[in-house]
């Protein structure tokens, strides 16, 4: 992965679960400029030499994965959501749809 050192960056973690081993999660630590960046690096690599293979994926602050923080925190997330779409959602956007959910 690319490595940013840029004393203007923060450190983001991505946790990730592969369709081949869902019971495992990966966690790689990267800087960025903010998690927008964080998602474009993501996207350009290596989630395309992943393309087909992640099931979950979910992109918060470096140390929240370091505790162990819940979902609460993750920044985005890529997953089949219940909408039907397989995409990247931010946290707002989830939300969005675990309340359209609830109402159901």
């Amino acid at each position: 992965m690319p490595k940013h050192r840029d004393k203007a960056t923060t450190e983001f973690a991505l946790r990730i679960k592969f369709r081949n081993n869902p019971d495992t999660t990966f966690t790689w630590y990267q800087r960025a400029k903010d998690a927008e960046e964080q998602l474009s690096i993501w996207k350009s690599y290596p989630y395309k030499q992943y393309s087909g293979a992640i099931k979950w994926a979910a992109i918060l602050p470096a140390e929240a994965a370091r505790n162990k923080a819940d979902a609460s925190t993750h920044l985005y997330e890529y997953d089949t959501w219940s909408n039907g779409s397989t995409c990247w959602l931010n946290r707002e956007e989830i939300d969005h749809l675990k309340r359209q959910k609830a109402r159901v």
